[in-house]
């Protein structure tokens, strides 16, 4: 009886001491396959919603035809651009605004391009042939170039209803601004004057025998200002009938 007793109390302090103690530590292993699970879950969760905000943002068609920055090329986002676009993906909106700042970077952006690998004259030049398609350039070995832009038409007050216009674009242009420009030599005001502040024999002699005038500019800006922009001043001054 004895013997029975001790041993079923053995066995009696085996079972809290060891059995309980194995099914905690089963328990507590469960638990935390179980943690790994839901944050395995979670992860995977979060990096396909991420995934699928930059998805739509990427491909999403900007309202009123208003470009979004890429050139209409429909790329996927860059990683850059992952963070900026993922907040517009929250917020839900797309101002215009933005959408037309990013479209002008681009193409700034190509302008400069452009610039760097066929030379500012050229770029300068097809702008100008965008409005004057006869422009025509004419280069001079160490002096820069002569453009030409012909048929400008003259209000009243001319003795001719239209003339030649030619200015001459120095070696470092844009940053060496234009100045002065030259006409036919037999423009003069209707009243057979010569025109104010104009002249015989300045400039480059492929010029020499057209009429010369004085004309300058203090708000050059290399980086914003063209042939086009020239022009306009030219007009300006050939407005006037004096």
């Amino acid at each position: 009886m004895t013997r029975n007793l001790n041993h079923g109390m053995l066995q009696a302090k085996e079972v809290p001491n060891h059995g309980p103690r194995h099914e905690r530590r089963r328990c507590r292993q469960a638990r935390q396959e179980v943690l790994l699970l839901r944050q395995r879950r979670e992860i995977r969760n979060r990096r396909r919603g991420r995934d699928r905000r930059v998805h739509q943002v990427a491909h999403r068609e900007p309202a009123s035809g208003v470009g979004t920055g890429d050139g209409g090329s429909g790329k996927r986002p860059q990683q850059g651009h992952r963070r900026r676009r993922l907040r517009v993906a929250q917020t839900g909106s797309w101002s215009r605004a933005a959408a037309l700042h990013h479209g002008a970077a681009r193409q700034l952006r190509v302008n400069e391009m452009e610039a760097v690998v066929i030379g500012p004259l050229e770029v300068h030049l097809q702008r100008l042939r965008a409005r004057h398609p006869d422009a025509s350039m004419q280069d001079l070995p160490g002096s820069g170039s002569v453009i030409t832009v012909p048929n400008i038409s003259l209000p009243p007050g001319w003795s001719k209803s239209s003339t030649a216009v030619h200015f001459w674009a120095q070696p470092g242009y844009p940053y060496s601004r234009l100045d002065c420009f030259w006409v036919d030599p037999d423009l003069r005001l209707a009243s057979g004057v010569t025109p104010h502040a104009s002249g015989f024999g300045n400039g480059p002699a492929v010029l020499n025998g057209n009429v010369w005038f004085s004309w300058h500019t203090d708000h050059w800006n290399a980086g914003r200002d063209d042939f086009n922009t020239w022009m306009a001043s030219i007009r300006e001054r050939l407005n006037k009938a004096m």
